[in-house]
């Protein structure tokens, strides 16, 4: 708690009142990180709950010192590193990053660990293997020399944790601790509890939301799964497919606007692009990715005869709107984010005032007070650590890459294999980019694979940002990817079903976002891009073609289970109408036509004869 409360004072006084040089800002911040990360989280199984062990006290003393050699020698230190590192330099980076990879093992397990070591021993080593794979000799000077510099640990996305992502983590602890979480379940509740299959679309868009402000989709499956998941299993719905649903909105949160979790600040600092520019960029895939989940499991629904929540279960209409003012922190944050165009600290800090105001109208145990507060300081000073754990393994990855010129390296790679076709190229680029993301959270998932890929399909006429999110899509989506697919485990582990009828269920439901991409490299205008009659048309378009494609995968289409030439006219329609062009769009409605024949020609077939009905 002390240390916490530390942290947010110390935060709160640089970003709002007092700037500070980048690097001094990140070291104290990362001190405060590193020295509570080693006493809240243990180094062994079985180590002591109630007090810190001599290791962790080690590790702490370690990391204060580190921070004092920085501070003492800080002008000097900056200009000489990383080309002119002394021996002093050497063992001060060499412990650095043995305790920045050891508080990432400890917050975020052991494959973090190896992700880093993995790096620092490629930097090391890899001018003894062969061929593209192999770098030239670096010595260990340089290499630690590049990790503890502003390139490096110190960078800019450490600067980006400890600033606009900070504010945005802060925020969704007050939003949580003030009761307007549970308003955005009820108001969900109220909206769609009475239609068929009820309970999953609240979690749908629950989930979603939540997704958004966490950025972290394996913590909102366990924070909203424990509510949404037997909520939908009560009402008829298969464990392995309830597990399966929250997965997916809960991953799909990370890709709407507009917060977007972590990944989207780190983008527009990459990108050098307006956070606003992103966020209404993201607007339409986003649409698109939840409507096709929302669309799934409503046929789930009606292909399963399920019916909504009872009466009695529903909140009332008059409880909804006395409790409508909770909203105001979010049209707050949207005026502010995208109207008023405020820098991103001040619209996170005014969206915080906000929630604070309203908890003043709340009932006594959602009213800001002393012990919410702790609360608050806990919840962020958690979420921060495990954040910051992954974003400094980040830095040693991303200097590694820099350093060796690895992302130079893989782009020539991509293009070669590709034979210069886009098409070909983009689908490389997803492959590599899942591949990399999985199993790790999706901050690093994203700025690995950005470092290595984004240059490749740069080079050959994607624009910055669209690259980035073409990445970042498929960064987010490695977590209902089978065989790894962290966030469907988190589900099938709540539901009780199996880990991977719960993962590939979960990539079925996610199965528009590993389409969307493609869909915008190719048809901007689902960027928000060019004259608004085209956004239109083509959004239209993309709309009906996932429509085609949910009723191919789910088997349901007009009101009746749908046979499998059905289905494979409803994919090969689907395909067509989100892909931009007359031509296509013409074929695909043609492919729509065809369904609704073939969909009442085998109903009609197979619905009794009067005569028979009544025999």
């Amino acid at each position: 708690m002390g240390l916490g409360a530390i942290l947010m004072v110390y935060q709160i006084t640089v970003l709002g009142f007092v700037g500070l040089d980048s690097w001094m800002q990140r070291s104290v911040f990362l001190v405060i990180i590193m020295a509570m990360g080693f006493v809240m989280y243990k180094g062994w199984p079985g180590a002591s709950n109630d007090r810190p062990e001599i290791a962790d006290l080690v590790c702490v003393g370690l990391s204060i010192l580190i921070w004092i050699y920085i501070m003492v020698d800080y002008e000097e230190l900056s200009i000489r590193m990383p080309v002119d590192t002394s021996t002093l330099d050497l063992v001060a980076a060499i412990v650095l990053v043995c305790l920045i990879i050891e508080l990432a093992r400890r917050a975020q397990g052991t494959g973090m660990m190896i992700l880093g070591w993995a790096f620092v021993v490629y930097a090391l080593f890899g001018e003894f293997l062969p061929g593209l794979i192999g770098h030239p000799p670096y010595s260990a000077t340089r290499i630690f020399g590049t990790y503890m510099g502003v390139t490096g640990i110190y960078g800019e996305i450490l600067g980006i944790a400890s600033t606009y992502v900070f504010v945005f983590i802060l925020f969704g602890a007050i939003l949580a601790a003030t009761g307007v979480g549970e308003y955005l379940l009820l108001l969900s509740n109220y909206l769609t509890g009475r239609t068929r299959g009820g309970p999953a679309k609240v979690a749908t868009i629950g989930s979603g939301f939540f997704g958004s402000i966490s950025g972290s989709a394996v913590a909102n499956v366990v924070g909203t799964g424990s509510v949404t998941i037997p909520m939908m299993k009560r009402i008829g719905y298969a464990p392995h497919f309830a597990g399966a649903v929250e997965a997916a909105a809960s991953t799909g949160g990370q890709i709407m606007p507009p917060i977007m979790g972590a990944g989207a600040f780190i983008m527009a600092e990459l990108t050098n692009t307006p956070y606003a520019t992103i966020a209404l960029a993201a607007v339409i895939p986003s649409f698109l990715y939840f409507y096709s989940v929302f669309l799934r499991v409503d046929f789930e629904a009606a292909k399963s005869g399920l019916k909504g929540l009872t009466e009695d279960q529903i909140p009332k209409l008059k409880e909804v709107l006395i409790q409508s003012y909770k909203l105001l922190p979010l049209a707050v944050l949207i005026y502010t984010l995208l109207v008023a165009r405020y820098s991103i600290i001040r619209v996170g800090f005014l969206a915080c005032l906000s929630c604070i105001v309203i908890s003043f109208f709340n009932k006594k145990g959602e009213r800001f007070s002393l012990q919410m507060v702790r609360k608050i300081i806990m919840d962020v000073a958690r979420d921060m650590i495990g954040l910051t754990a992954v974003v400094a393994v980040a830095g040693i990855v991303v200097s590694t890459l820099t350093l060796v010129g690895v992302a130079l390296k893989m782009a020539g790679i991509i293009v070669t294999l590709s034979g210069g076709v886009l098409i070909a190229a983009l689908f490389l680029t997803m492959i590599l980019a899942i591949v990399l993301g999985m199993g790790m959270p999706t901050t690093a998932a994203y700025v690995v694979a950005a470092a290595v890929l984004a240059p490749a399909i740069s080079q050959m006429g994607v624009d910055l940002l669209t690259a980035h999110l073409f990445i970042f899509y498929y960064a987010c989506m490695s977590a209902v990817t089978p065989p790894v697919a962290v966030a469907a485990y988190a589900g099938a582990t709540i539901a009780g079903a199996n880990m991977t009828k719960v993962a590939w269920t979960a990539f079925g439901l996610a199965l528009a976002a590993f389409i969307v991409p493609y869909m915008f490299v190719y048809g901007p205008s689902l960027l928000w891009r060019g004259p608004g009659l085209m956004i239109f048309y083509n959004t239209l378009t993309a709309t009906l073609g996932v429509t085609a494609m949910v009723g191919s995968t789910s088997g349901w289409w007009l009101f009746g289970i749908a046979k499998m030439p059905t289905r494979m006219v409803l994919m090969a329609s689907g395909l067509a109408l989100i892909f931009p062009g007359v031509t296509t769009d013409l074929l695909g409605a043609a492919g729509l036509g065809l369904s609704f024949f073939l969909q009442y020609f085998f109903n009609k077939r197979n619905r009794p004869r009067a005569d028979e009905a009544g025999a």
